[in-house]
């Protein structure tokens, strides 16, 4: 088990900068969805007070006034509409984050967790840059995980080692979820040069994880990790299966909500050195 586990770590070359030592690429990972959210009711209200006060103009310069004082409850009916109507549409595209990820294998849909809001909104940052495109999924391990996100590994050649390089900074751990069958979480280096269990910048797996798990996996997993599962998390593992030796020791941060048969094809795939899969699999992420 000790050694399944670290084969999950980055190679011990991986080099990251801190993120303050990267102020060129410093990135505000504290904002949220919530300020967006704020920012489309206010531009939602300024609209329907433009089209009222429109309204009023046209009003005043074309009625008489008594159609004016009937016509003067009609634009309060109007603007609340709009609003309700402007608000309706907006609250219809709240709620977790998710991307899509397509490979030559199929496509993955992930759902970002708010509960890491750093790595959620880093990861957000980096499709909307196309960071991800035509990189590949460099490492595949049966009964393990998927694992991708290298920038170095686009269009490199099947005798390069990949899985030590990032975009240059990494992310302090949200860690508290855990390795249930199908989550996507961060890759980071291991081992004590990373006391703090910070994540790389762009590097992730999808768990495929063993789908029948015992009372014995989960008692082994507890005493590796120095945790205790609680009855609901046992049986979650249990029903669900996954990899529960990384539980407290990576972050978590979304799980995969369609296309977890294409993850199961991909870590079936015949790999080479390193684990990485014979023939190249790409990938490219948008968000949904």
């Amino acid at each position: 088990m000790h050694s399944a586990y670290k084969m999950i770590l980055p190679e011990s070359s991986y080099s990251i900068t801190n993120v303050t030592e990267k102020t060129k690429n410093k990135i505000n990972i504290e904002e949220n969805s919530c300020n967006l959210q704020s920012n489309q009711y206010i531009v939602s209200a300024t609209l329907c007070r433009t089209i009222f006060k429109y309204f009023t103009l046209l009003s005043k310069k074309y009625v008489s006034l008594d159609k004016y004082l009937k016509l003067k409850f009609m634009k309060r009916v109007l603007y609340f509409s709009i609003l309700f109507a402007f608000l309706l549409i907006f609250s219809c595209k709240s709620g977790p984050q998710k991307a899509l990820i397509e490979t030559n294998y199929g496509n993955i849909v992930v759902e970002l967790y708010d509960s890491t809001p750093q790595h959620r909104d880093n990861f957000i940052k980096l499709v909307k840059q196309g960071f991800y495109d035509s990189l590949l999924f460099h490492r595949v391990m049966y009964d393990f995980m998927i694992q991708g996100g290298d920038p170095e590994s686009k269009n490199a050649p099947q005798t390069k080692r990949l899985g030590a390089s990032g975009p240059g900074y990494t992310i302090p751990a949200e860690i508290g979820a855990l390795h249930y069958r199908g989550v996507l979480a961060a890759a980071r280096k291991g081992g004590p040069g990373n006391p703090e269990k910070r994540s790389s910048g762009s590097q992730f797996y999808i768990v495929q994880g063993k789908q029948k798990l015992t009372r014995e996996d989960l008692d082994k997993a507890a005493e590796y990790n120095k945790m205790n599962y609680t009855p609901e998390q046992i049986e979650e593992y249990l029903k669900k299966g996954g990899y529960p030796f990384l539980d407290n020791n990576y972050t978590v941060f979304g799980k995969v909500v369609e296309g977890m048969d294409v993850v199961d094809k991909i870590a079936k795939v015949r790999t080479s050195l390193y684990d990485r899969p014979a023939e190249d699999i790409i990938m490219k992420i948008s968000l949904l």
